[in-house]
């Protein structure tokens, strides 16, 4: 029986603007995902048929909620193959922290079985089936770095030209992507400016203008609700990061720093018995 073991990695995103609403009811987003060294394990195995998920996290959902499973379905409809597949999770990366780590999931089953299983799915077809699991599966395809447009899932990739390095921290609040979209308004937040860090962002050594123009619109939303979020936010910058922000819908926030010594410090500082703290850089 056939066996591979992938990495997993999570995200973040460096900017997140809507800009309005798509006919569908989405809303319109510019964001810049930015792959990240903290990553879970996916090992999928071979079987005599059907789909199994187990985890050594008992908040991973084992059943066909579970996006990875749902990855696999896809590609069994596909291919129309008699084999199955168990996949086990190694979960590292928080759940409900804004950091993509189901969508990273899904898209790694379906890299993987295309890959275990020598199928030459076409990268068109593995794109449509990302983007029907969630708008955040087809980045973790293919790119380290992209601006992502529409739902998120209109990607153009982005070369890594920034190095920095990251201290993330999750404060245990798990938080809905559906009720923070849910409860956001167009009139909390100027719409009219394209992000900002882009243009920087292409340049490479304009690492500074990077940090200080990083942007989330749905803070809006989540810092009234969790205070402690912001709280997290301003936290990072007083040990020392040159920008924090908090990633996707939340509830994890990131600081950017210069070098790894002094990350190192500061993910030292931001330790508690209530927190998650990751030190970590992006990857590409």
């Amino acid at each position: 029986m056939k066996e591979l073991t992938l990495e997993s990695h999570a995200k973040v995103n460096l900017a997140l603007k809507i800009t309005g609403k798509l006919p569908d009811g989405y809303h319109q987003l510019e964001t810049i995902f930015q792959r990240i060294g903290l990553k879970d394990m996916i090992t999928l195995k071979e079987s005599d048929g059907g789909i199994t998920v187990t985890s050594d996290s008992g908040e991973v959902p084992q059943d066909e909620t579970n996006l990875a499973y749902r990855a696999a379905e896809k590609i069994l409809a596909c291919c129309e193959t008699p084999k199955g597949v168990s996949i086990h999770i190694q979960k590292k990366i928080p759940i409900g922290a804004g950091l993509g780590g189901g969508s990273s999931n899904a898209a790694t089953v379906l890299r993987g079985l295309d890959t275990m299983w020598s199928l030459g799915i076409p990268k068109e077809e593995l794109w449509t089936m990302a983007r029907d699991l969630g708008a955040d599966v087809p980045f973790f395809l293919y790119d380290n770095c992209a601006l992502g447009l529409e739902r998120g899932d209109v990607l153009q990739p982005i070369p890594n030209r920034c190095k920095f390095w990251m201290v993330l921290v999750y404060p245990n609040i798990f938080i809905s992507t559906a009720w923070v979209y849910g409860n956001f308004s167009m009139k909390l937040t100027n719409n009219q400016n394209h992000i900002k860090i882009l243009q920087f962002y292409l340049q490479g050594n304009e690492w500074g203008k990077v940090a200080e123009t990083l942007e989330n619109d749905l803070e809006s939303v989540v810092f009234p609700a969790y205070p402690e979020i912001e709280q997290l936010k301003a936290e990072l910058l007083d040990t020392g990061a040159v920008g924090a922000l908090m990633s996707g819908s939340g509830s994890s926030v990131f600081g950017l720093f210069e070098n790894s010594p002094s990350a190192a410090k500061a993910a030292e500082k931001m330790m508690s018995d209530n927190r998650l703290v990751f030190s970590t850089e992006f990857v590409g």
